[in-house]
């Protein structure tokens, strides 16, 4: 028997009102029920009740969930009757997920935390993916999801519904899934967004072979060089994935892919896009044996991109924010300038250059096809 001082040492949330015991309120309207029983605080919907008391009569479940329950009272800071209940009516529908309460000394929680961090998705190879409509591309795109992780606010509006349709939908292993709720104030200290909107996946790193990169004669690519900002790289890649690119080659990069920076700002385009990586002189001489253009943005070139001739595609190679290209690219590429019209800027940034480059090849091929 766990007493009262060692649930509080859990985390488990005391009433505002001092643990007073009893109190029964129905709100007009609202059909809300807010039953207060000495320390413990809970809500329910009338409605939601009734679905839990229908579930409870399918005695054959009753022994899986209880010890989930269980659970969530220890490592919970409030009891969300409601979101038990929706956990009953998801169990019925997909019988190895059921969504666990969690507080901040859960090592599942830690973990994710070191999946903020570089070192800790390499070490784990795991990583994050923030945003419902970022988990749903993932999903689409054949990323093997381990967990889900939800706010205790996306619970309650039932968004989670949609992934677990998506998932049962494409056919994934539900049984090796497990699913997470943490308190909206905790979910924020994984999130990179100002507004999160309470969803989370955490998914296994998948690394693209070398060997499946085979160049098209008339295929369209962007090669960055020492690329660090990890907003520059997804916006980029969104921009690959809205133009269609055959591939996003990554030569030295000072920035990870799986970077939760990089997945929100490409808003899931890292998942639709290929994605190779390896190092500058590799690249070359597997450009070079394909035989494509080479052209190399720099603010130092003769011509400007709009008089060149992309209709054949080719590689656009982009540099590091703030050195630009090396020399293993700049004397194997034809170089090519965004002119730059104001007083002060010289240069555009990585993301920029490489979009207007990119839609200017996809105009020229467009017009020279009508």
């Amino acid at each position: 028997m766990i007493g009262v001082p060692a649930l509080l040492d859990r985390g488990l949330f005391v009433s505002k009102y001092g643990g007073s015991v009893g109190g029964l309120y129905l709100i007009a309207g609202g059909i809300r029920v807010t039953i207060q029983i000495s320390w413990i605080h809970f809500y329910l919907q009338a409605t939601e009740l009734w679905s839990l008391m229908k579930f409870f009569r399918k005695s054959r479940h009753l022994k899986t969930v209880i010890p989930h329950i269980y659970r969530s009272i220890l490592h919970s800071k409030k009891i969300h009757l409601g979101f038990l209940c929706r956990c009953a009516m998801f169990y019925g529908s997909f019988s190895k997920v059921l969504p666990i309460l969690i507080g901040k000394t859960n090592p599942h929680y830690q973990q994710w935390m070191r999946l903020l961090r570089s070192a800790g998705r390499k070490r784990s190879g795991l990583f994050l993916i923030e945003g419902e409509r970022e988990a749903l591309r993932a999903v689409s795109a054949g990323i093997p999801l381990e967990a889900m992780v939800f706010n205790q606010t996306a619970i309650a509006s039932g968004k989670e519904k949609l992934l677990f349709n998506a998932l049962q939908s494409a056919s994934l292993h539900l049984e090796a899934m497990r699913a997470y709720v943490l308190s909206d104030a905790l979910f924020r200290t994984l999130s990179v967004r100002e507004h999160p909107d309470g969803i989370l996946a955490v998914a296994k790193r998948i690394e693209r072979s070398q060997e499946t990169l085979q160049f098209k004669s008339d295929g369209l690519y962007v090669l960055t060089e020492g690329l660090e900002k990890p907003g520059n790289l997804g916006a980029l890649l969104r921009s690959s994935e809205a133009t269609a690119v055959d591939a996003l080659l990554l030569a030295d990069p000072q920035t990870d892919v799986f970077n939760p920076n990089v997945i929100r700002t490409s808003q899931g385009a890292v998942f639709q896009v290929p994605i190779y990586i390896n190092t500058s002189e590799w690249f070359l001489e597997k450009i070079r044996a394909s035989r494509l253009s080479l052209w190399a943005a720099t603010p130092h070139a003769q011509r400007s991109f709009w008089e060149c001739d992309f209709t054949h595609g080719g590689v656009f190679c982009i540099g590091n924010e703030a050195r630009g290209l090396s020399d293993v690219w700049l004397q194997a590429a034809t170089a090519v300038k965004i002119p730059m019209y104001g007083r002060s800027a010289d240069s555009l940034n990585a993301a920029v250059a490489g979009t207007l480059l990119l839609y200017e090849a996809r105009r020229q091929q467009t017009a020279k096809g009508a």
